[in-house]
């Protein structure tokens, strides 16, 4: 028996878990697929995509500076709101939603030129890619829910082709939404730490409204007493477990190490967004190897500051700049350094910034990255 063969009869047992056409139809609908795996594990799915095109001109992805993207941007900004709005959407919604999955995201060079900007603009700059999981987009006259959900269905079909379901007869165990990676997160939160309902929505691809009814309809779900609201509140709805528990939420959370401010909000550096919470069950990060060597890493921290030095105003926002740490697999909360005495980089409110020593360090070390 050839080997994929027997590899496909010995994983179709029952008792093994490969997703259906079906399940998989659905996980590219719904799932987060950018906290899922590891980043060359993500690369390469997206590889693979871009190959079944068939480009007679393919792109050599060994020697591609490519990095993930999201098409509707982390931070959403008022012209997306605008225009998700425009479109009958809730733009909220939309985004906690659909943020993470993959019929939103793609693979470029352009990062920090693309970063927040609208569509439009988007469109602009991916017109001029080798890749066609970027041409493919162009065409879309805008981008809410069923732009999103109609890529995600072309990239599945694909999918469904590259690689084969299990043999048919196997049986699907019913499934509703799994709850895992949020009953993971809540359990991994530390005291002193507290993350809100949209947190948990955006890590699993959700909305805050279900989040919060589960959360409240779980009894003894460890840790929920650490999700507040987007403004660091307690949830005015949130009940405990136990009927005759009376403990006051704020004075337990204060135990722990919560801060609150005179505005009554639990301190925002103590808030574990989203990523942070994939990063707490294991998701997203990845970490260097201790057999990467010293000339790597510099490299990798010379691409890094080459996202700053080609935005605008060596600028880009904090999400996007802890986004693309990511990319570089750092952990954006191990990079502080970048930010101290006469560091690479500044902050500036919500943006951060190249220095003149960060830009003085790029130009004098870019040849590492020829």
């Amino acid at each position: 028996m050839p080997i994929p063969e027997a590899v496909r009869r010995a994983l179709s047992g029952s008792r093994k878990y490969w997703p259906s056409d079906r399940r998989l139809r659905d996980a590219v609908r719904n799932q987060p697929f950018y906290f899922q795996g590891r980043q060359n594990q993500k690369m390469l799915v997206f590889q693979r995509l871009e190959e079944s095109y068939e480009h007679a001109e393919p792109v050599d992805w060994s020697a591609s500076d490519l990095s993930i993207e999201h098409i509707m941007p982390q931070a959403i900004t008022d012209e997306w709101r605008a225009a998700l709005a425009a479109g009958g959407e809730d733009p909220e919604a939309v985004h906690s939603e659909l943020l993470h999955t993959l019929g939103n995201l793609t693979v470029t060079a352009y990062n920090g030129q693309l970063s927040n900007r609208p569509f439009e603009r988007k469109q602009e700059i991916l017109e001029g890619s080798h890749l066609e999981l970027n041409r493919t987009i162009v065409p879309s006259r805008a981008w809410g829910r069923a732009e999103i959900l109609a890529r995600a269905d072309g990239l599945a079909d694909r999918a469904i082709t590259i690689w084969p379901a299990p043999l048919p007869g196997v049986e699907e165990p019913e499934q509703g939404r799994d709850w895992s990676r949020l009953h993971a997160a809540l359990a991994a939160l530390p005291p002193g730490g507290w993350t809100t309902y949209s947190d948990l929505a955006e890590l699993i691809s959700s909305h805050q409204v279900p989040v919060g009814q589960h959360l409240a309809n779980t009894p003894d779900l460890l840790n929920a007493h650490r999700v507040l609201k987007s403004e660091g509140r307690v949830s005015e709805g949130f009940r405990w477990s136990d009927p005759e528990d009376a403990r006051d939420i704020r004075e337990v959370l204060e135990q722990e190490g919560v801060r609150f401010g005179a505005d009554q909000g639990a301190d925002p550096e103590q808030r574990l967004r989203s990523d942070d919470l994939a990063d707490l069950i294991g998701e997203a990060i990845e970490s260097l190897t201790p057999e990467e060597d010293r000339e790597f890493a510099w490299r990798r921290l010379v691409r890094y500051l080459r996202h700053f030095y080609h935005a605008e105003g060596g600028r880009l926002h904090y999400t996007v700049a802890r986004d693309l740490a990511t990319q570089e697999g750092y952990d954006p909360r191990g990079v502080a350094g970048f930010y101290r005495g006469a560091g690479s980089l500044a902050k500036d409110g919500e943006y951060r910034v190249l220095t003149e020593v960060g830009r003085q360090l790029y130009v004098d070390n870019r040849y590492l990255l020829d």
